[in-house]
């Protein structure tokens, strides 16, 4: 995984120059796409359709209990739903980051010229937009737009 280093000793020559292995980097953005591809969106379209048929158990039963569980039931699946698409969000806010740095650093005058304080606002934003994204729709959209205009 890429690692980010910041000398703040007065004596370092290099000052607060970063060490990116870019290769990491862009194998840090396809193995996380590739997860995301293969675990959370298949489960994600599974979860949504079975929110929109809603719970089933007990439908020919006519008892108030049952029908409140259902409805808990059907609650907790929209939750559910919510919060992995909320997380499938992250996930490629988290993919973006990660090539744009990649990108950005990937010929020899942009990798010597980086420094901690041009890729640090890269990565505060995209884990500013990773939280925002995973809180649930309605709740953060001001910053979460704010947040993914950062990464720009």
């Amino acid at each position: 995984m890429a690692r980010l280093e910041a000398d703040d000793s007065a004596d370092s020559w290099l000052g607060d120059a970063i060490a990116v292995d870019l290769h990491s980097v862009s194998e840090f953005a396809r193995f996380v796409e590739a997860d995301a591809d293969a675990g959370l969106r298949p489960h994600a379209v599974r979860l949504a359709q079975l929110c929109c048929t809603g719970s089933r158990f007990g439908c020919a039963v006519p008892s108030a209990n049952l029908a409140w569980a259902r409805d808990r039931h059907d609650e907790a699946l929209i939750r559910a739903r919510d919060l992995l698409e909320a997380y499938i969000r992250a996930t490629d806010v988290i993919v973006d980051a990660a090539r744009t740095i990649a990108a950005r650093y990937a010929d020899a005058d942009g990798f010597a010229r980086a420094r901690v304080d041009e890729v640090e606002p890269i990565l505060s934003a995209a884990i500013a937009a990773a939280q925002s994204a995973v809180e649930l729709p309605g709740q953060a959209d001001d910053r979460r737009e704010a947040a993914r205009a950062a990464l720009g």
